[in-house]
């Protein structure tokens, strides 16, 4: 049973938790046989549902995208400072005639947000076919996946992000020309509003967009290093697609005891097994990745420590076979096995990680496990580690189900071929001993498996998606700002090579310039990238937050691509004809 309360008005869940852990204690002293070992706390029910885990990618997501965003901006308005600097002689004659800093705000903004405007109805257009690719990418059970659609709470924060980001994108420009030089851009051949504060902040912008690339190629990457790390990961047993898992529940009314329990169980698992294609069955607690179960323990010769710091064991019940159809290797002693039953002396095997840091060097068969839940069993065997809901092992014990029947189970059958295919005989069987008992959560453990990590498989997908659309987008700002520097500075370079300056050297200056833009951009994305990836550790299987070789090769990445784009600018420019350059002068 998990009971539910209601908290009084003005209390805290912290008071209700500590109150709480205050029964439990008080409990497992009047009553040790029964109690000692258990706990009890109180947790938000939201926060149950959704998690940590849940929160976390949820808000990585819309940092991301935020990221994304910034960029797009960054770029437009490089672009937008572009044009304003194009005409720089229109402004200056506005002003010139009376126009105000205002007024001449006014009509970049205005100019900008038709732009925005424009830009936020298309992007509607395409989040349809958007919508669609996202839910391709969540798995079929996914739920409430129809509810993600338009309607009119989407529309309305499309509007303001769409007002937003107008504001954003041409505010600079807007304030930057505002003021133009009105001698040198009323000029015969004058430039107009060109200056190097102008220049300044088109370069910025590109080092913003590279850093905020980084932090976003960075996070993909080690998602998706992750998520392949998980696809090759050892996890101790068979991750094969030929073994079926379902689970069943007998009701405690029907089956009051464990001898009743026990009966059933045993009348099954034969039945179940002698169904053609299937090579073995056993069954579990609690299958892997399905989430944890652990106890206090103790270890005769042990130094006891404090409560606080006593030993904890994972615990899983278990049917005999249960190593033999999940694949687990038996490294000392035997396995549980059909005598393990009511009557008979407590056993249980533990995993090689408990013996590791409790019994260092010893050979543990025959040695004891006290209270675990308030008994003392034998170990009679040592199994290989079996990873569970994180890439660290823990410490795990298994017991006999026949010595300890559990009315929630599931079932574990390892089969010749596809495993769906006995999912209607194993009902059937299941349904000849009780009509009234229902078999639940059939699938694959593949399947179980994916289910239980599918958050992480889909932030993985995303964040490539977005690392991939932030990169172009980087790419094109740095290609941008270096062919606008470049026009900008044709009469400079015409004069260079008017003087001597060979093709290499020019080409080599100009890639020299692109280059910083990158690096700037590439050491403060570093820095961003170190804060993100720590809150991506909960998604991050077997994989540091900081793996050096993902942060190095992303950078290495984002600075030949800087290079490139500025490449394609740095070649024209230097075939630019002296003459034809400094004819205007």
């Amino acid at each position: 049973m998990q009971p539910i309360g209601r908290l009084k008005p003005g209390s805290t869940i912290e008071q209700a938790n500590v109150e709480m852990s205050t029964i439990a204690d008080r409990l497992a002293q009047e009553y040790p046989e029964t109690n000692d070992g258990w706990g009890a706390g109180a947790r938000n029910l939201h926060r149950m549902i959704f998690s940590e885990e849940f929160r976390m990618g949820s808000t990585i997501g819309m940092v991301a995208v935020a990221f994304v965003l910034l960029i797009a901006c960054a770029n437009v308005a490089n672009l937008m400072l572009t044009r304003v600097a194009g005409r720089g002689r229109e402004l200056a004659l506005r002003c010139a005639i009376g126009a105000n800093r205002l007024r001449i705000v006014s009509q970049l903004l205005t100019e900008a947000m038709m732009v925005s405007l424009l830009g936020g109805l298309l992007g509607l257009g395409l989040s349809v076919f958007g919508i669609r690719g996202f839910k391709s990418l969540m798995p079929p059970f996914f739920p409430r996946t129809d509810d993600i659609m338009l309607d009119g709470r989407v529309l309305l924060f499309t509007l303001v992000i769409t007002v937003v980001t107008g504001v954003l994108f041409g505010l600079a420009p807007a304030l930057q020309s505002s003021r133009p030089n009105l001698t040198e851009s009323l000029k015969e051949g004058g430039r107009g509003n060109v200056g190097s504060k102008g220049d300044r902040l088109r370069k910025a912008l590109v080092v913003s967009e590279v850093s905020l690339s980084l932090a976003l190629l960075v996070a993909s990457a080690l998602l998706v290093k992750a998520y392949l790390s998980f696809q090759t990961a050892d996890f101790g047993w068979d991750n094969e697609d030929t073994l079926l898992t379902f689970r069943l529940a007998p009701p405690n009314n029907e089956y009051p005891d464990g001898e009743s329990l026990t009966e059933f169980y045993r009348e099954l698992l034969p039945g179940l097994a002698s169904i053609p294609g299937v090579e073995s069955v056993s069954g579990t607690s609690i299958l892997p990745m399905q989430g944890n179960n652990n106890t206090f323990f103790e270890v005769p010769g042990m130094e006891t420590p404090d409560l606080e710091h006593r030993p904890l064991t994972e615990v899983r019940v278990v049917f005999p076979g249960f190593f033999e159809t999940m694949g687990v290797s038996l490294l000392r002693g035997r396995a549980l096995t059909d005598q393990d039953r009511a009557g008979t002396r407590l056993v249980a095997v533990v995993n090689q990680e408990l013996v590791d840091r409790y019994m260092p060097g010893e050979d543990p068969v025959g040695k004891q496990l006290g209270e675990v839940w308030s008994e003392t069993r034998f170990i009679v065997g040592v199994v290989e580690n079996m990873l569970d809901v994180d890439p660290n092992p823990r410490p795990t014990t298994f017991m006999p189900a026949y010595q300890l029947p559990q009315t929630n189970m599931s079932f574990v059958m390892r089969t010749a071929g596809d495993p769906s295919s006995v999912i209607e005989p194993a009902r059937s069987e299941v349904l000849r001993l009780d009509p009234r008992l229902p078999m639940y959560r059939a699938r694959s453990l593949e399947d179980h498996v994916n289910e239980q990590q599918a958050g992480n498989f889909i932030m993985a997908k995303i964040m490539a998606v977005l690392a991939f659309v932030a990169l172009v987008l980087s790419v094109v700002g740095v290609y941008g700002v270096m062919a606008h520097s470049v026009s900008q500075r044709t009469q400079e370079v015409g004069i260079r090579l008017a003087l001597g300056a060979g093709r290499g050297s020019v080409l080599g200056m100009i890639l020299r310039q692109g280059a910083v833009l990158a690096s700037l951009g590439v050491a403060i994305g570093l820095l961003i990238a170190a804060g993100v990836a720590r809150t991506l550790s909960i998604f991050l299987f077997g994989v540091s937050p900081y793996d050096p070789a993902t942060f190095a090769s992303v950078a290495i990445v984002l600075l030949c691509s800087g290079i490139v784009a500025t490449y394609f600018p740095a070649r024209r420019a230097t075939k630019v004809d002296p003459v034809e350059a400094l004819r205007s002068e």
